[in-house]
């Protein structure tokens, strides 16, 4: 067998054990989730899982060149303006949410 052969084995069998490891982790994921949910409120499910996420994702950043790396962009200028636009849409939805954005007449 080729090198290259060797290789695109190797790779075969590697996105092969991580496409099982992912859905391994999904279905963890959702039997956790099922069991929790009938004792917590789901914005604190949400905010468990986000505060997981947040954990393995700095240790990804960690290990791949540092935060700084991670949070460096190659076009600032669009980042900001992505970053404006999801947090109006955020505000927004809060305020409608809690019937502050509404107009009523009486």
């Amino acid at each position: 067998m080729s090198e290259l052969a060797q290789v695109a084995s190797d790779t075969s069998r590697r996105g092969i054990l991580l496409c099982l490891l992912a859905m391994l982790v999904f279905a963890g994921q959702d039997a956790i989730v099922k069991m929790l949910i009938q004792d917590m409120a789901v914005s604190q499910l949400l905010l468990v899982r986000y505060w997981a996420f947040t954990v393995f994702a700095l240790i990804y950043a960690h290990y791949n060149g540092g935060l700084m790396k991670a949070a460096r962009s190659a076009h600032p200028r669009l980042q900001l303006l992505r970053s404006l636009l999801g947090a109006s849409v955020v505000i927004l939805s809060g305020l409608y949410a809690m019937s502050i954005g509404r107009s009523r007449t009486p």
